[in-house]
């Protein structure tokens, strides 16, 4: 997917999956998904998220919004030591 999406980087991809999933979101989303949704959606929340997607939002439901922000506030405990420092300009 990402170097599809290296290719062509005005490609949105929304990606159907067998079920909710939390390793498998994260995974999707960082490696450039645009939407994520499962095959148990409604017909209509299909088209919703097509058509949001198309026109340059991100889809996601419930769930995967809520794991999404978590990863990302974990990403802020980890220790500073793991960031480079920066020297102070002269």
């Amino acid at each position: 997917m990402a170097e599809l999406l290296r290719q062509n980087p005005q490609i949105r991809i929304v990606v159907v999956t067998p079920g909710s999933d939390e390793e498998m979101t994260l995974e999707l989303f960082r490696r450039g998904a645009h939407g994520i949704v499962s095959r148990e959606v409604e017909p209509e929340l299909l088209v919703d998220c097509l058509r949001k997607v198309a026109g340059g939002d991100t889809w996601l439901d419930t769930q995967g919004t809520h794991w999404v922000l978590e990863a990302y506030r974990n990403q802020n405990n980890r220790p500073s030591t793991a960031r480079p420092r920066r020297r102070p300009l002269p």
